[in-house]
């Protein structure tokens, strides 16, 4: 497992983006000088899955839907604790996909947003 949310695992993860979000302010002076008051440095992880059965999707969705994008905790490999983060679903079209020899017609795309709380 690479990721998980609350203990349920982000399945078949194809890209792992992080960025940096500044919670504070900063702005010039009249005289010109960088005036700056930060108070935090926040991270937030756009995911994507590659496309999956909707059994493997449902356990994850089902909790966003039931939680109401609450917080939980979000662990990914080399973290070496959870860090409490809201989960957003963005969107799960659907797809098409062969995978063991056969057929998938249920299948769905995860775009997923985590952001730190």
């Amino acid at each position: 497992m690479f990721a998980s949310f609350d203990g349920i695992e982000i399945p078949n993860i194809a890209s792992f983006d992080s960025m940096y979000e500044e919670i504070g302010d900063i702005d010039r002076t009249a005289g010109g000088n960088l005036r700056q008051d930060m108070t935090a440095i926040k991270r937030t992880w756009n995911i994507t899955t590659t496309p999956i059965t909707w059994e493997r999707a449902s356990p994850l969705v089902n909790h966003y839907l039931s939680y109401m994008g609450a917080e939980g905790d979000f662990w990914f490999y080399g973290q070496p604790a959870p860090i409490r983060a809201t989960l957003k679903i963005n969107n799960h079209p659907l797809s098409q996909f062969a995978s063991k020899g056969g057929w998938q017609k249920n299948g769905v795309t995860l775009n997923i947003t985590i952001t730190e709380v």
